[in-house]
């Protein structure tokens, strides 16, 4: 095997037209976890389709189900399951795992709302 560092646009063509056998890469969980599981999983998400083709009916479902549902007791249940598909049928393979915390406070008002890195203004 040898490995290959690519510049941005290489790096894109090369995922795009899937020559590769392995791929290395960054990525960030969310705020709400189905940004994370339905970019990186859905059998629909075209990262999915570049990267690994996985598909999985009942993964899809739940997925669809939690994005839809508003209780978070639910919606932990349903991430459990995916994430316990994902562990065992193994689409993707993390090499680490960085624990992020984060903060809010109500009498912080009137700032850009941010979505998935971007910034929306007002």
């Amino acid at each position: 095997m040898s490995l290959e560092p690519f510049d941005t646009v290489p790096h894109l063509n090369t995922r795009r037209q899937g020559e590769f056998d392995s791929f290395i890469g960054g990525g960030t969980y969310r705020f709400d976890p189905d940004d994370f599981f339905g970019r990186n999983f859905h059998s629909k998400s075209d990262l999915v389709q570049v990267l690994s083709g996985w598909q999985n009916t009942r993964y899809d479902q739940l997925v669809e189900e939690a994005k839809r549902t508003l209780d978070p007791v639910r919606r932990k249940e349903l991430y459990t399951e995916v994430w316990n598909i994902v562990n065992v049928e193994l689409p993707h393979f993390h090499l680490h795992e960085v624990t992020q915390t984060s903060a809010a406070a109500k009498e912080l008002q009137g700032l850009p709302a941010q979505c998935g890195g971007c910034s929306h203004l007002p």
